[in-house]
C-alpha cells in the first residue's frame, strides 16, 4: 500500500536563495562530497551552479522557533545535531530560540501544512547556501531525516579520499545544495535476536545510531524463545534461569528512550505458544501434561487457566515498558501442537469455541491473544505460520501478518485483506539457522517491499527468484532479520545489506542499481568507522599461544572429521570444554549429520557469554560461562582429524562505544 504525498515547500525565502540555474543531482556536478554518496537517495537534489562551499566553524549556531507552540521534540533534534556535530567532526554548537537564517546558523522550521494529510509527515527539505542552513520538515520526524542528511553531507577536507577523516584541523564544509525527500514506506525495519545470543546494550544503542542515520525507524526486538528470556520478568522471574544475561526493565526503559530520541521506535516480540521451552521448565503446569518439554516439544496448552494469566501478565508487563502502538506475539512454528487434540483440557476449550479442527483451534488462539493485546492498547503482529487461509473462524484482519517465508501464504495473506509485513526470508534474513550468512548484496539489491522469494538460494548466492505480491496488498513495511548471530558477527552481517534494505526502503523505484549503490557506500562505509561499527575486527588476527591465558577473545579454527561428531575439541579457561553440541539444556541448532570434511569454526568469549559459530550457522550460545582467564588448548577428540588456520582476537567486552548519551 502506498499513499501519494506532497512534500512540503520551503518558505518563499528560498525563492531568493543563492542559487542559479539550479542543475539536477549529478556526481559531476561537484567534486565528491558527503551529498553524492547519500544513502538512501533522495527525492531531489541540486546543487548551486556556480559550485559553491559552505564552512562550518565552532561555535556553530543552531536556530529552533520561537513559536510558543513549537514541540519540546524540536528542542531534542537540535540537541541530538549538536551531540553528533561533536561526536563526528568535533564541531561545537549551541542552541537559541530564533527565526531568523543567517549565514553560519543552522536553522530547523516545523512547517504546518495546510492540508496535513497531503503531506508526507516524514517529507522535509534541505537547503545550503551562503546566506545560511535552514532544514524544514512539517513533523519533527521530517526534521530528524533533515538532520541525518545534513550530517552526511558533512566534509573534511572536501576530498573522497578524506572526506570522512577526523583530523581536528581540517575544516568542515558543506556544498552549496537543495535536497527535498520523503519515504516510500512508512516504516523500514531491522530484527535482532538477543533471546539466542545476548547482545550488549551499548552494542544495541549503536545499532541504533546506525540505523536513524540511515532513516530506519522501528527496531524488532525478539526478547524471549526457547533458550531464554532476555528481559526481566517481575510477574514470572522464575523464565530468567539462574546465569543468563537478561535486560533489566529500567535497562529496557532507558533503552526505549534513546531510541526514541534518534527517531527509532522498538517493536518488542514475545513468543506464544511455541518457543517456549524456558518457559515450561520454569513453569511446567504450562504444558498439557504438566511435563518439562525438549526444545521443539515444548507447547503452551490453551486449555488451562493458567497459560492464559500466564500471557495476559507478560504481555501487560512489556506493555508498560514499550509505549509502541504494536506488539509481536509470535504465533509461529508450534511444532508440538499437535498434542493439543489429545489434551483433555484443550477438548474442553475446543467445544467452548465449537471448533473440530486443530487449524481452527489455532485461529481461536491468535484471537484471543489479539483481545489481549488490545486490552493493553496495542495491534497485534504474528508470523504468517499463525493464520491458514480459508479455515474458519479466521482471525480479526486488523491483525498484521509478518510474512518470511511461503510465498502462496503471503499471497493469501495479502489477498485476504491482512496488512502484511514483508520479512521474505530470501533476502531479507541477513543471518539464521537454515540460511546461515544469507544471500549476498546484489540479490538484496533486486529487491523491493512489492518482491517475496519465490526459492530457497544457497547462502552467498548473488542471485534470487522473486515473485510479486498482488497488486493490492496493503504492505506496512519491509524489515531485514538476523537471527542468532554472535555479536561479533553481527555487524558483518549487516552491512552493507541492511543499509541497502534501508535504501530499497525509503527510495523505492528511485534507488538507483547495483553500480550506483556501491559506488556510494565506501563513503557510508566511513562514517560506521566514526560510529566504531566492528571493533573486534579492526585488529589483525594473531597466532594462539598455549601459554598464554585469554579472557575474551574470538577464536577462528578449521577442523576435519571424520563423520558425525560430537567431541570436546576445546579446552577453554582451563576447565570449560567446548563441544559441538550444545551444553545440556542448550539446544539452539541440530548437531550436523555429517561432519565429514572441513569446517569453520568460529569461538567468541565475551564477558560471560560463550557462543560457537560453525560454517556460518550458530552451533549454541550460553551466557553462564564463568567469566575469568584462562588457557586455549586444541587438544585430540575423537571424530577430529586434525585442526588447522588457528587464530585468535583480543576484545574488550566493556569498551565504551562513541554513541552520544
Amino acid at each position: 500500500m502506498k499513499t501519494k504525498y506532497t512534500i512540503a515547500p520551503l518558505a518563499a525565502f528560498f525563492a531568493l536563495a543563492l542559487f542559479s540555474a539550479l542543475q539536477p543531482f549529478s556526481p559531476s556536478a561537484l567534486s565528491s562530497t558527503g551529498f553524492d554518496a547519500l544513502i538512501p537517495k533522495p527525492l531531489t537534489l541540486t546543487y548551486a551552479q556556480p559550485a559553491a562551499r559552505v564552512t562550518l566553524t565552532s561555535p556553530l549556531r543552531i536556530h529552533i522557533p520561537t513559536h510558543a507552540q513549537t514541540p519540546a521534540r524540536v528542542r531534542e533534534i537540535a540537541e541530538l545535531l549538536a551531540d553528533e556535530l561533536a561526536s563526528q567532526f568535533s564541531l561545537t554548537a549551541t542552541i537559541s530560540l530564533s527565526d531568523a537564517i543567517e549565514p553560519g546558523a543552522i536553522t530547523l522550521i516545523l512547517q504546518t501544512p495546510a492540508v496535513p494529510e497531503a503531506i508526507a509527515p516524514e517529507s522535509y527539505s534541505l537547503e545550503v547556501t551562503s546566506a545560511g542552513i535552514v532544514l524544514a520538515a512539517p513533523t519533527p520526524q521530517g526534521l530528524l531525516w533533515s538532520v541525518q542528511t545534513l550530517l552526511q553531507g558533512i566534509d573534511k577536507v572536501g576530498g573522497a579520499s578524506s572526506s570522512l577523516t577526523r583530523e581536528q584541523d581540517a575544516p568542515a564544509t558543506l556544498p552549496a545544495v537543495s535536497i527535498t525527500d520523503a519515504p516510500a514506506r512508512p516504516f523500514r525495519g531491522l530484527m535482532l535476536d538477543p533471546a539466542r545470543s545476548f547482545l550488549d546494550l551499548d552494542f544495541i544503542r549503536r545499532t541504533i545510531r546506525v540505523m536513524s542515520a540511515c532513516k530506519m525507524n522501528l527496531l524488532h526486538l525478539h526478547l524471549i524463545d526457547d533458550l531464554s528470556w532476555a528481559y526481566e520478568s517481575k510477574a514470572f522471574p522464575k523464565c530468567n534461569r539462574p546465569g543468563d544475561k537478561y535486560y533489566t526493565q529500567d535497562e529496557l526503559r532507558a533503552l526505549v528512550a534513546y531510541a526514541a530520541r534518534y527517531g527509532v521506535e522498538i517493536l518488542p516480540e514475545l513468543d506464544f505458544p511455541g518457543h517456549t521451552h524456558t518457559a515450561l521448565e520454569a513453569y511446567p503446569q504450562l504444558d498439557c501434561e504438566g511435563k518439562t518439554r525438549e526444545v521443539d516439544d515444548s507447547v503452551l496448552c490453551p486449555g488451562k487457566p493458567f497459560t492464559w494469566e500466564f500471557i495476559e501478565k507478560t504481555v501487560a508487563e512489556i506493555a508498560a515498558i514499550f509505549p509502541s502502538r504494536y506488539i509481536h506475539l509470535g504465533g509461529d512454528e508450534p511444532f508440538a501442537s499437535k498434542r493439543w487434540p489429545n489434551c483433555p483440557d484443550c477438548q474442553a476449550r475446543m467445544k467452548t469455541k465449537n471448533v473440530t479442527t486443530l487449524e481452527a483451534y489455532y485461529h481461536t488462539f491468535i484471537a484471543d491473544l489479539d483481545d489481549i493485546a488490545k486490552r493493553h492498547g496495542k495491534q497485534l503482529i504474528v508470523w504468517n505460520e499463525a493464520i491458514h487461509p480459508g479455515v474458519a473462524p479466521m482471525p480479526p484482519r486488523d491483525i498484521i501478518i509478518l510474512v518470511w517465508k511461503d510465498l502462496k501464504n503471503a499471497q493469501a495473506m495479502a489477498a485476504a485483506g491482512y496488512t502484511i509485513i514483508n520479512a521474505s526470508a530470501t533476502p531479507l534474513y541477513l543471518s539464521s539457522f537454515g540460511r546461515r550468512q544469507g544471500v549476498a548484496l546484489p540479490a538484496v539489491k533486486a529487491w523491493d517491499a512489492t518482491l517475496f522469494g519465490a526459492d530457497r538460494p544457497k547462502p552467498d548466492a548473488t542471485k534470487a527468484k522473486y515473485e510479486k505480491l498482488p497488486p493490492r496488498a496493503m504492505i506496512l513495511r519491509g524489515e531485514a532479520c538476523l537471527w542468532a548471530t554472535e555479536q561479533s558477527l553481527v555487524e558483518k552481517r549487516l552491512y552493507p545489506r541492511a543499509i541497502c534494505v534501508a535504501e530499497n526502503l525509503w527510495s523505492e523505484g528511485r534507488s538507483g542499481d547495483l553500480a550506483d549503490f556501491e559506488t556510494r557506500w565506501p563513503l557510508f562505509q566511513a562514517r560506521l568507522d566514526r560510529f566504531g561499527v566492528s571493533p573486534e575486527y579492526k585488529t589483525p588476527p594473531e597466532p594462539l599461544r598455549p601459554d598464554e591465558t585469554y579472557s575474551d577473545f574470538i577464536l577462528n579454527f578449521e577442523l576435519e572429521a571424520d563423520a558425525t561428531a560430537d567431541f570436546t575439541g576445546l579446552t577453554v579457561r582451563d576447565d570449560y570444554k567446548v563441544n559441538v553440541t550444545a551444553p545440556p539444556g542448550r539446544k539452539f541448532s541440530s548437531t550436523p549429520n555429517n561432519m565429514k570434511g572441513w569446517h569453520a569454526c568460529e569461538l567468541t568469549a565475551r564477558g560471560s557469554v560463550l557462543t560457537l559459530t560453525i560454517d556460518g550457522r550458530t552451533a549454541w550460545s550460553i551466557s553462564n560461562a564463568a567469566p575469568r582467564p584462562g588457557r586455549i588448548t586444541l587438544s585430540p577428540a575423537a571424530g577430529v582429524k586434525q585442526y588447522r588456520n588457528v587464530t585468535i582476537r583480543k576484545i574488550n567486552p566493556k569498551s565504551q562505544y562513541p554513541n552520544p548519551k
